[in-house]
């Protein structure tokens, strides 16, 4: 449906012009006002954005945001706003060239951008080659909703603490390059300050993350990477020296990193992480703990939650190495989790310790087994009998906090008993969490295959 509106062309000095959620899709008579300075389209049904539409050499701001169905620029329409500052284009399909690209380029004025780049092969050599006070930019496919990663064979993760209001205004880059493009290594170093990055299949990176900034991110606020087979760690504190490591970080999502064996190698500096607040990891097979700090508690102090799924080689979420207590002359009496409101444990199956001095690989094994609860045996152990045989998860040292509420996700034996099952775990839990004089909450969600039928049962007998 074309502009209806004849009386628009004799508003000639109008400077601005918003008619979002249109149900319009020729704009043509917009070229005719001259003096525009702002002009918003979000939510229209617009199609092309015409030729005419460079003839508003006076425009500031130009919003298109969530145009679904904008597929089209004219060419030499973006060159022509050269006095432009603000550019909006997010939720867009637009079908980008080369050409359109280069455009960009020639906005001397821009401040703030957003924009969606589905193919990543036709990105400039030298794009956006300034820095930007604003900015949201996605290369590559990705998938919506933004709290959802799509990940090999059938892997998937739903992002717990993701909230679209908090990372509505930060400064986002999203890249997921299905080529090596080796080029961004170079021009990261225009978007030192993002505070919302996600990389995902980035193969140009090799070892660490922190390839990309090696002045330690002073200003990102959430990291997500995933799906990089490459990645080992995610910092190497040897090489980031004098540099603190994401010194305002509140939240990392790592999923699918089959290779990644440390979060941080070697010992981060006391600023590194010290506003952390979320972490979670899904399938990351080779990591055995999140961080192996002198002492967590204290590198960790705003931790709200920690969630960790399929991560088969996890033995304990904190460690200290045995050789940095020596060297500091560090005696821990016990650790503090004051913040610490929510713990998700899901189908790790070498779990041992919440937090534990990490020593030889025979202790370390010794301990796995004695932490471990025989739930096809068909003796039910008393408390006492359970807390002599079994190492709790949480050792004395550590606090988490006055009210702790955890889930536990039970991936229960199917062919065992469940109501066996239930009565030995939660013998293990009370007896756990009576030695720490801890006030808890605790739910059962049980997840199998036999779903439908074990819920059903648990839901029956946690009611009788």
């Amino acid at each position: 449906m074309k502009l209806s509106l004849p009386s628009l062309s004799l508003l000639i000095n109008l400077q601005t012009l918003c008619l979002n959620y249109g149900n319009f899709e020729d704009i043509t008579i917009i070229g005719e006002l001259r003096q525009l300075k702002i002009l918003s389209l979000q939510h229209c049904k617009i199609k092309k954005l015409t030729g005419e539409i460079g003839k508003l050499t006076q425009l500031r701001l130009v919003d298109l945001s969530n145009c679904r169905n904008l597929k089209v620029i004219a060419p030499n329409v973006i060159s022509c706003l050269l006095r432009l500052e603000e550019l909006y284009m997010s939720g867009c399909s637009i079908l980008w060239t080369v050409e359109g690209l280069e455009e960009l380029k020639h906005l001397t004025h821009l401040t703030a951008l957003e924009i969606d780049i589905s193919d990543d092969k036709i990105l400039p050599n030298d794009f956006l080659s300034k820095k930007l006070e604003r900015y949201q930019i996605s290369i590559g496919n990705w998938p919506f909703p933004q709290g959802y990663i799509d990940g090999d064979d059938g892997k998937y993760m739903f992002i717990k603490s993701f909230l679209y209001d908090e990372h509505a205004t930060l400064r986002t880059l999203k890249l997921k390059f299905s080529s090596i493009i080796k080029i961004w290594l170079e021009q990261f170093q225009c978007f030192k300050n993002v505070e919302f990055l996600c990389l995902d299949k980035l193969e140009s990176i090799k070892n660490d993350v922190y390839e990309l900034d090696k002045e330690g991110f002073s200003q990102l606020k959430h990291l997500r990477v995933h799906n990089n087979p490459n990645i080992m760690c995610i910092v190497d504190s040897t090489k980031c020296i004098p540099y603190d490591a994401f010194p305002l970080l509140e939240s990392l999502i790592l999923f699918n990193l089959i290779n990644l064996k440390k979060i941080c190698y070697g010992q981060p500096t006391t600023k590194s992480f010290y506003n952390l607040k979320v972490i979670e990891v899904k399938s990351c097979s080779k990591l055995e703990n999140i961080f192996s700090f002198s002492n967590a508690s204290k590198s960790l102090p705003q931790l709200q939650r920690i969630r960790v799924e399929d991560c088969e080689n996890m033995n304990e979420i904190f460690a200290v190495e045995r050789e940095d207590r020596v060297n500091k002359n560090e005696v821990i009496d016990k650790i503090e989790f004051f913040q610490l409101r929510f713990l998700t444990l899901i189908n790790l199956p070498r779990i041992a310790n919440f937090y534990s001095e990490a020593s030889t690989p025979s202790t370390l094994q010794t301990r796995q087994v004695e932490s471990s609860i025989n739930l096809q045996s068909n003796e039910i152990y008393s408390e006492d009998e359970l807390v002599d045989t079994v190492t709790p998860i949480f050792n004395r040292k550590v606090i988490c906090l006055y009210f702790l509420y955890i889930i536990l996700i039970l991936l229960l034996n199917p062919y065992c008993d469940l109501k066996f099952q239930l009565n030995i775990f939660t013998k293990y839990l009370l007896s756990m969490f009576r030695r720490l004089k801890l006030t808890l909450e605790i739910q059962f969600v049980c997840l199998h295959s036999m779903l439908s039928y074990q819920m059903a049962y648990c839901d029956k007998y946690f009611h009788d």
